[in-house]
This record gives structure tokens, sequence and C-alpha cells, in this order.
């Protein structure tokens, strides 16, 4: 292979997990709207750090939680019954933001936090059939989580994401955006932020995560959307 433009062929079309196919795909970047970026790259051991700050960092349950295969060949697996990773610092942005997650989606998700700062905001799935919301327990305005759904129809590798600016609220899967809404609302984020449970130590998630990066803009669709050609998802 000789660049990105062969590693984006040999991806496409593959299935629901064409990252595995092409294994060395770009990353989402580090770049200067980057808030939190976490690449899980370690591979052993309790601790996973923020790229984009490596002074912040996650605790893991246990360091049975690193797994081989996927999209880069390692990523982080969660039982669903007791595993999660506790953030020493909230990644929380004030408007505009974006949350975008490279990750395993089980096809039988039920009542799991992906993401959660104290609930505001969390990254859901299942709540509503088989599908991904973003849900906050305290916020103003408009409620962020009506018309949020965005559906899993299988289970597999999915790159989502969210993005927000006052008035605007987006989502996408896999590069295809899935709703645009005029909406204003305004969520209160704070500590802790967790990966793969509420908060409470409940609602574990069952799925695998390879990236999840926060930002301080809201992502444009044709920027999802190179993003998710580069990655092998569209």
């Amino acid at each position: 292979m000789s660049g990105v433009s062969d590693l984006y062929r040999e991806g496409r079309g593959r299935g629901s997990n064409p990252l595995a196919v092409q294994g060395g795909s770009p990353r989402l970047a580090n770049d200067a709207n980057t808030a939190g970026l976490w690449l899980f790259t370690e591979g052993a051991g309790t601790t996973t750090y923020d790229t984009k700050t490596p002074t912040k960092y996650g605790t893991l349950t246990n360091a049975s939680m690193w797994v081989t295969g996927g999209p880069r060949n390692r990523a982080i697996a969660f039982n669903g019954s007791n595993q999660q990773i506790a953030l020493s610092a909230s990644w929380w942005q004030a408007p505009p933001w974006s949350i975008e997650i490279v990750g395993y989606f089980p096809g039988n998700a039920l009542n799991a936090y992906v993401i959660d700062a104290n609930n505001q905001p969390a990254v859901i799935h299942g709540f509503s059939s088989n599908d991904v919301e973003l849900f906050a327990a305290v916020y103003t305005g408009d409620d962020p989580r009506v018309g949020s759904q965005i559906a899993i129809a299988a289970a597999g590798w999915y790159y989502i994401a969210y993005c927000y600016s006052d008035g605007s609220w987006r989502g996408y899967r896999n590069g295809a955006q899935i709703f645009s809404l005029a909406k204003t609302f305004t969520l209160a984020g704070s500590v802790p932020c967790v990966f793969g449970s509420a908060g409470a130590n409940t609602n574990y998630w069952g799925g695998q995560l390879a990236e999840v990066r926060i930002s301080s803009v809201a992502r444009t669709a044709a920027e999802i959307l190179t993003n998710a050609e580069l990655m092998g998802f569209a």
C-alpha cells in the first residue's frame, strides 16, 4: 500500500468492520480544536492517557480490559457488568463542542452508558431499542435527547459523532448525517467523567472503544465525512 488512498480503498465495502481489514488507517487527529483524545495505545496496565493533555489520565478497572483486533489492533473492551475507565478530569466543553467515538457496539445493548460526564451529558446505548443517544440529566432549553437517536443496525464497529453549536444539533453514523435539528440547550457538565458506565457505577456497557475525541468546535459535516472515508467507514 502506498498511502492513505490505498488504505481507504482496501477498507471500503468489507462489511461491518472495515477497519479490521486495513488496520493502519488514519486516527482522529490531535489538532488545534481537540479538547481531549483517547487512543488507548498503552496496551497493558491500568492507566490510559489523554493524548491532548497527557497529565490527564484514566484508570481502568483492571488490566484485562486491553484487547487486540478491531480497527487499530488495540482497544478497550468492557464486560458489561463491572468494568469502566474513570477519568481524572472532566472533558466538558461549553458550546460549541463535538463528541466522536470509534467503537464496537453490541447488537443487544440494554441501558448502558458509553460515556458519562456525571450524566451531563452522557452517550448512552440501548435505552430506546438498539441505538445510541445523548442524554442529559440536567439541562435548560430544548431536551438534547429528543431526536438524538442513532440506530445501530447490527453489532459491529461504528464511527459515531455528535456536534453542537448554539441552535444547531447534529448526529452522524459512519459519516452519514442521521439528524440535524434546530435546538438550543445548556448542559452543566461536571466530574466524574467515565467511559463504560454511569458515574454512579451502574449501567455498565458491553462494547469496545478504540478512539474517543472531544473537540471545542462543532465539527462540520464535510469533516465528519472525510474522517469516515479515511477510516474506511464510508
